[in-house]
């Protein structure tokens, strides 16, 4: 590594080391350890904290490394799928070691750094509890600094949406590891590209013809024939369908992957699916689209109905996808006037891109399930044909 070029350890409390790079003065670029990987991110000063993506989700951290630059000796350049130029400069690597790094771009308007994974031909950001991913770049260039050809390094700032969905999805072009070889599957990406895997059914022979339907929110669900009736399963790999040649690291991987949580469409007549969130009594947890918003409601399974809420009103689904989180590795987590606790899980989206989560909570002494709207400062319950408003709540979240 160039001698102007350097890490400096750091915690959210410190000052701002000299040469400190930033993307305003705020915010600034750093790496941190997690689940194995050295992770560039960003150190949001007046959050006091410091945060990486990892595995679809936002890691907290308090302790991390800077990266310190001269001002004039880095630039930033545009690039797409993943890809850094020669002159790059290396911010970390996955645990089965690859390099990554360093990403900027915008999510809803703000600035936001993250890292960019070549393999998966995309970066991802930490932002609002969720990792969130796009494939259009620019690149960081340095300008001065003369770099060996064994240690590429590079910036990256990516040119995104203002308000991309918290992950994407992509059909397998052959087939679905670790599922029957009928089985169509969607790819999510609830867990990172390290976490996929080679065992299972031979490949499928022809991709499908065109992809089905508009994107999936976070995680997405996969239809697999021959499993549970009704039964969507999600396969929580973080990559891209270009991404076919997989590593024989990851090939144990799969249930780890899998794991985290999914979705599973249902009927309101059909009994639970394996792992249902059950948020008390007969209960359930489920999301569902109404006038392009996904939004996460109820299931009293006795009432053989579900239900979400939306403009006052309750609406009464026949089906709909119930979350499932194997090994109820979740808890609820009180709060109020539209927070979110930390390790929240995503529920849906509104049609103009805020982020949902999942309520918990009593309307007239009965269990309701709903939706927290944190700029509405308020979670919304469906409970007798009317939307019930309620600024005290519980909220789902991982342990």
């Amino acid at each position: 590594m160039p001698d102007d070029i350097s890490w400096v350890s750091c915690n959210r409390d410190s000052e701002v080391p000299p040469n400190a790079v930033h993307v305003d003065k705020e915010m600034f670029v750093i790496r941190g350890n997690y689940s194995g990987d050295t992770i560039p991110g960003k150190w949001v000063r007046n959050l006091h904290s410091g945060y990486v993506s990892h595995g679809g989700r936002e890691i907290q951290l308090e302790n991390f490394e800077v990266l310190c630059i001269p001002k004039d000796r880095y630039q930033w350049e545009k690039s797409r799928d993943g890809q850094p130029p020669s002159g790059a400069i290396e911010a970390g690597n996955t645990s089965g070691g690859e390099k990554l790094y360093v990403a900027q771009g915008k999510i809803n308007g703000q600035k936001c750094i993250g890292k960019l994974h070549p393999s998966h031909k995309c970066a991802y950001f930490p932002w609002g509890t969720a990792e969130h991913r796009e494939t259009k770049c620019k690149d960081a260039n340095e300008r001065e600094v003369v770099l060996s050809p064994r240690h590429p390094n590079h910036i990256m700032n990516l040119d995104l949406n203002d308000d991309p969905p918290p992950s994407y999805w992509e059909i397998y072009p052959n087939g679905c590891p670790d599922f029957p070889p009928n089985c169509r599957c969607e790819r999510s990406f609830s867990c990172s590209g390290d976490e996929l895997c080679t065992s299972g059914p031979a490949p499928r022979s022809q991709p499908p013809s065109r992809r089905p339907g508009p994107r999936p929110f976070y995680p997405s669900a996969s239809v697999c024939p021959g499993s549970y009736p009704g039964l969507w399963s999600s396969m929580g790999a973080g990559a891209q369908s270009a991404f076919n040649t997989l590593t024989p690291q990851a090939s144990n991987k799969a249930e780890a992957c899998r794991e985290e949580f999914y979705w599973v469409e249902c009927k309101a007549t059909n009994p639970p699916p394996p792992d249902a969130v059950k948020a008390e009594g007969e209960v359930y947890v489920i999301r569902q689209k109404y006038k392009g918003d996904l939004i996460p409601g109820k299931w009293p399974v006795r009432l053989k109905k579900g239900y979400i809420s939306y403009g006052g009103r309750e609406i009464e689904l026949s089906s709909f996808e119930v979350l499932c989180i194997p090994r109820a590795n979740y808890q609820w987590i009180e709060a109020s006037r539209g927070k979110i606790p930390p390790g929240a899980v995503i529920g849906g989206k509104t049609a103009n891109g805020e982020t949902l989560y999942i309520a918990r909570g009593r309307v007239n002494n009965e269990p309701c399930t709903g939706k927290v709207q944190p700029s509405h400062r308020c979670a919304y319950y469906p409970w007798r044909f009317r939307e019930h408003k309620r600024e005290n709540y519980t909220v789902l979240c991982f342990f």
